[in-house]
């Protein structure tokens, strides 16, 4: 098997990378623009058998504990649309585009695979947004519009391109924070990468995953 670790961040693989130094691994940088611009471009170069995106996140609610990994079978672009007296419409609402367009699945860009993956861990839905925020209508705005349990920056951009190049690929999370607290002296971030980095790690080792490069 042939398979790419993709990260936001240097730091959100460094125990994996400390482990198996040779592993095929792609920094993309923070945010939407940065992992679909580096991931595209690498997959030019390359083929893989599955592609894994690997990062922390935030959570919504207590249906995840802070430190624990999770994989994501759904996610969004949770702030692509209007903001109109304080409403929220999504490109999906304003008629700009299809629910069931290709990529999308109902407006969602879903995984299928992602049973096949993600070896007994709790599977939940994500938002991606531009922008982090500690303003409680927004997060309030997300949450009743999607449903999701956790927020990236990375998340449905992943999802994007790998769904469009039909791509076997998971993205697993380890829950640092909860939204909307800034203040990152409250933030575990430590603890989530390490527990997704276990994760993977373990998960390497199961498979018998070592053709890397």
């Amino acid at each position: 098997m042939t398979l790419l670790i993709v990260a936001a961040t240097e730091n959100e693989v460094a125990p994996l990378k400390s482990k198996y130094p040779s592993a095929s691994i792609l920094i993309t940088g923070v945010g939407i623009s940065n992992t679909i611009y580096h991931l595209l471009k690498h997959l030019h170069t390359k083929s893989y058998d599955l592609i894994i995106q690997i990062g922390i996140a935030g959570r919504y609610n207590e249906d995840v504990e802070i430190g624990e990994v999770v994989a994501i079978n759904e996610d969004c672009f949770a702030d692509f649309g209007v903001l109109e007296d304080s409403n929220f419409h999504s490109i999906f609402d304003m008629g700009l585009m299809e629910k069931n367009q290709t990529p999308f699945n109902d407006g969602v860009l879903e995984n299928k695979d992602v049973h096949k993956y993600s070896e007994g861990l709790k599977i939940v839905k994500g938002a991606t947004v531009n922008m982090l925020t500690d303003d409680i209508t927004a997060i309030k705005r997300i949450i009743n519009k999607f449903s999701p349990v956790v927020e990236t920056m990375e998340g449905a951009a992943f999802h994007y391109i790998c769904n469009q190049e039909g791509l076997s690929y998971l993205q697993i999370r380890g829950v640092s924070n909860d939204v909307g607290i800034r203040d990152k002296s409250k933030w575990k971030i430590d603890e989530a990468i390490q527990s997704s980095n276990d994760f993977l790690i373990q998960y390497l080792k199961n498979n018998n995953v070592f053709d890397l490069v």
